[in-house]
Order: C-alpha cells, then structure tokens, then sequence
C-alpha cells in the first residue's frame, strides 16, 4: 500500500518511457554504445574530457555529456589526400 501523501508515479506523469530511459549511462552502457575500455573511460573521465556523476554507489554519465565529448573529439585528418 502506498503512503496516501505520496503520488504516485503514473499519477505524476514521471513514468519511465523511452525517452527517460537512455538520459544516464552505467560506465558498461557507455562503453558498449561508444566501443571504449574501461580504462580508456576512466582517463576520460580522469581527464576532465568526460563528465561523469555520482548516483548513489554508481558512476553515471549523463547522455548530454557524452554526446559533448564525443562532439568535442578531434576528426580525422588524412595524412594525404587522395587523387
């Protein structure tokens, strides 16, 4: 039984949708969808490059930072350019 002073989350409209869904990133999430090792994450991370959050025990990277940092990577020069 819920607390009557409390909404619940359906009443509140804060149910979790697809759009909620993919607003945070488990470090293991990031590094599936990105293709990056742990470790590599991590210096990111350590860098200052990628922002990432506290959530309780849990290292959270929010969808708009990573989008940022992927943003803010270097593109690829060719070292010569093809005829």
């Amino acid at each position: 039984m819920q607390h009557p002073n409390v909404a619940s989350p359906h009443m509140s409209g804060l149910t979790r949708g697809p759009d909620l869904a993919k607003r945070l990133y488990t470090v293991a999430e990031f590094m599936a969808d990105y293709g990056m090792s742990r470790t590599r994450t991590y210096a990111e991370i350590n860098a200052g490059r990628l922002i990432a959050r506290r959530l309780g025990g849990r290292t959270m990277i929010a969808r708009d930072d990573a989008d940022t940092w992927l943003a803010a990577l270097p593109a690829h020069q060719p070292s010569r350019l093809a005829a």
